[in-house]
């Protein structure tokens, strides 16, 4: 279904990802869990897309497009993900930890601004911790997810 949701105009698709977004904030579990499956959805698609250099089909200019004239998009739900298991809000983390990696890898210099962004919010005493935290979370980490 990826491929006919990427024919929406690009405004289109970044209303549906900002729905996404807010859906990660419900309190009803089994919404933040399929919009989990969601980002995990759409991000696998992308990073396909824009991993396959064999070719370039329509489909890939058409996502290369919408993360180079829309990447807020995508950063923004990272963001939120990253604010929802730092604060102890999301109680699945297998559900959050996928779609994660995926944000990480296809907005790689974005999570490095991200991380830190949060180490410099931390007081002086949690700095170092929470670097290493980011440290181990990206140790032997491919640059690419792996199937499900």
């Amino acid at each position: 279904h990826m491929s006919m949701v990427m024919e929406l105009d690009i405004g289109v698709l970044g209303t549906l990802l900002h729905s996404i977004e807010e859906g990660l904030l419900s309190f009803d579990t089994g919404v933040s869990m399929q919009c989990c499956a969601a980002v995990d959805n759409v991000v696998s698609y992308f990073y396909q897309q824009c991993s396959n250099k064999s070719r370039t089909t329509a489909e890939q200019e058409r996502v290369r497009r919408f993360i180079t004239e829309a990447p807020q998009c995508l950063q923004k739900v990272l963001y939120v993900m990253f604010q929802l298991v730092m604060t102890g809000e999301f109680f699945s983390t297998w559900s959050i930890s996928r779609p994660l990696l995926g944000l990480v890898l296809l907005h790689n210099n974005y999570f490095l601004q991200l991380k830190e962004q949060l180490v410099q919010g931390q007081i002086e005493e949690k700095r170092g911790k929470l670097r290493a935290y980011f440290d181990d979370l990206m140790a032997g980490v491919e640059k690419k997810p792996s199937k499900k």
